[in-house]
């Protein structure tokens, strides 16, 4: 809906730094707009708008959603339309069109109830019947240095602020004159003050960090607080559609007129630390210690936080980042290049990836996964790295539930050795636990109890290829392939995970010596080939039903490059770049030269293993 475009240049407020930048302001009440976007019509100017919405009509199952801006206003005001139409889908329209301060009245008032307006305003302008009715109220805080954050680069991409964050903070910052929308701490004291001397007006408070941390009991706690059913089921549907990369891509492509790149960028808690300077820093303390607030805000999210979204782990959990300098492994070739490893019983993850909290300590770890409770319907699905993990997790998921929907989370969040016990303990049931671990690290009561059993194999050319590309992405090893393969066919020292040829003999050996233990063995090319039949044979394992059409859409749903675009658009936390590449049979030839292909089939044929496989289709 475009506006009235006149404006009086008398009206417009002008604010101006040090370095050229001027931003152009129409305003009533302490709130502020651009000019520029209402000179365009895109909002009604507040000048004459906001005491019209004062005087405004609301009714008294209204709920007012209010937040400063870049708080988390777009994520709650998603979350609480689902609790309100009791179903996990989005809004068909973007919630600017229930922005209290972007609309006239009678715009506003000619949408259908339940209503959720959400606005920035401060409470002094806000309806006068909002007090009256006592309308419920839904206040959003976030902790104001990830907020100017954000805020700097909303402002550059929708009123066109050509300055850098720097300049944009003397803005934020400024406490004797207009700020866009208006002063974070006025509209935060003021918002503070009100809650205080009103304590019979319904207001629920939540804060943007402890939503990312535990969605599912925030959102719980919002639900009773809106009196409307919420199970656990429920929750945990809402919080995986309202997951930022999830709300991102639905802004962009269910949303009406949704532009994700003005409203979305990263999410993080912490952020600012790659953004503030020490002196912005201690500036931005000084300004908090002038206009001290009662709430509490958390600046960064610590070291094996856990964020339950989905039921699972969230993207943000991180491990325990103490390394012992006695416990890494060198592995160095002639080339200058070393990977840093950690392990215990044969298996090692980089030591980076654990000093940086993605993975916990397998020096610790492993021997607590071998003590692991598991039980008798869990799932083992055990393959070399790049033998075809994601593409046979997924298969066995919607094996087992019966559809052809992709699990919402990356097969990482049920992988074994990177998670502590505990964690991988709390998963709901059934559990499709995935592992590169030899057997001798899974836990004891996989034996005990012979949990089902799936083992992937792959030919081991193309697995070197694949792995190569991988460790390049996700360890950063800088050296050629030819270099890679040097630490690949080592036979006296620790590999990455674990020497290929040790993995499948242990395996093998497993296998035989263990024929009551339930174990179902799938060839990569076989399931390349074949998919069809080799998903209804894996069903018959899993004893799970599956005619020709679930089978035929299993193998739609997981073909290499559904399965690659899926890993980027649906999963939480997804990156397709690290995980899939080309998938194809034979890709080893274009990398392979023949004097090193000659040095690979003589390390096979030091290793001779009981497997048979295809190395080109």
């Amino acid at each position: 809906m475009a506006y009235e475009t006149n404006v009086s240049e008398d009206d417009i407020i002008r604010i101006h730094d040090n370095h050229g930048n001027t931003m152009e302001f129409l305003g009533s009440g302490g709130q502020y707009l651009s000019a520029s976007s209402v000179r365009s019509g895109r909002y009604p100017n507040p000048v004459t708008n906001i005491p019209r919405l004062r005087k405004m009509n609301v009714n008294e199952d209204d709920i007012f959603l209010c937040a400063y801006p870049k708080a988390g206003t777009h994520w709650t005001w998603e979350i609480m339309t689902m609790l309100l139409q009791q179903s996990a889908e989005y809004h068909p329209h973007e919630k600017e069109s229930y922005m209290y301060e972007f609309h006239i009245p009678e715009t506003l008032q000619a949408l259908e109830p339940p209503r959720v307006f959400n606005t920035h305003v401060r409470p002094n302008n806000l309806p006068e019947q909002f007090f009256e009715k006592r309308c419920k109220t839904v206040f959003v805080q976030r902790n104001p240095k990830d907020t100017a954050v954000s805020f700097f680069y909303h402002c550059k991409n929708l009123i066109q602020f050509g300055g850098t964050f720097e300049q944009f903070m003397d803005f934020f910052l400024k406490e004797d004159e207009p700020v866009y929308h208006c002063a974070w701490y006025k509209y935060t004291l003021e918002w503070e003050q009100f809650i205080r001397e009103n304590p019979d007006h319904p207001v629920h408070c939540i804060m943007y960090e402890q939503l990312q941390q535990n969605a599912i009991e925030e959102i719980k706690r919002l639900a009773t607080f809106l009196k409307t059913p919420c199970d656990d089921k429920l929750a945990n549907l809402i919080a995986e559609k309202c997951s930022f990369q999830h709300l991102k891509d639905a802004t962009l492509k269910v949303k009406k007129g949704g532009n994700s790149e003005t409203l979305y960028r990263k999410g993080k808690v912490g952020d600012w630390k790659t953004h503030f300077t020490v002196a912005l820093n201690e500036k931005f303390d000084q300004y908090l210690q002038r206009h001290p607030t009662t709430s509490v805000y958390t600046y960064e999210i610590l070291p094996y936080t856990r964020s339950h979204i989905g039921g699972h782990l969230g993207d943000e959990m991180a491990s325990e980042t103490n390394v012992s300098e006695d416990d890494i492994i060198r592995i160095h070739d002639d080339h200058g290049n070393t990977i840093e490893l950690l392990g215990s019983g044969g298996q090692y993850l980089s030591a980076s990836s654990v000093r940086s909290g993605r993975y916990p300590n397998p020096v610790t770890n492993i021997p607590r996964l071998r003590k692991m409770n598991v039980n008798e319907d869990d799932i083992f699905l055990c393959a070399y790295p790049k033998a075809g993990t994601h593409w046979t997790w997924e298969i066995m998921t919607m094996l087992l539930q019966q559809r052809s929907e992709y699990h919402p989370r990356e097969k990482d969040s049920h992988m074994y050795e990177f998670h502590i016990p505990e964690t991988l303990q709390a998963l709901e049931r059934p559990r499709v636990f995935n592992t590169h671990v030899r057997p001798n690290n899974l836990p004891e009561q996989f034996f005990e109890k012979r949990c089902k059993t799936v083992f992937v194999q792959r030919n081991p050319k193309d697995i070197a290829v694949s792995y190569y590309y991988h460790c390049k992405n996700l360890i950063q090893f800088g050296g050629t392939f030819e270099q890679f393969m040097d630490f690949f066919l080592k036979e006296d020292e620790p590999v990455y995970h674990c020497a290929w040829y040790k993995y499948t003999l242990e395996w093998e050996q497993f296998i035989k010596e263990n024929p009551d233990h339930p174990v179902h063995c799938i060839m990569y090319e076989q399931l390349q080939q074949n998919a069809v039949e080799e998903i209804k044979r894996l069903a018959t394992f899993l004893k799970t039903p599956c005619d020709d059409k679930l089978a035929n859409l299993i193998a739609e749903k997981c073909s290499f490059q559904n399965l690659k675009d899926a890993t980027l658009k649906v999963k939480k936390g997804g990156k397709s770049w690290t995980v899939f590449r080309k998938g194809k049979v034979g890709d080893w030839k274009t990398h392979f030269t023949v004097a090193l292909n000659e040095k690979f089939d003589q390390y096979l044929q030091r290793h001779p293993t009981t497997s048979v496989y295809t190395y080109d289709i």
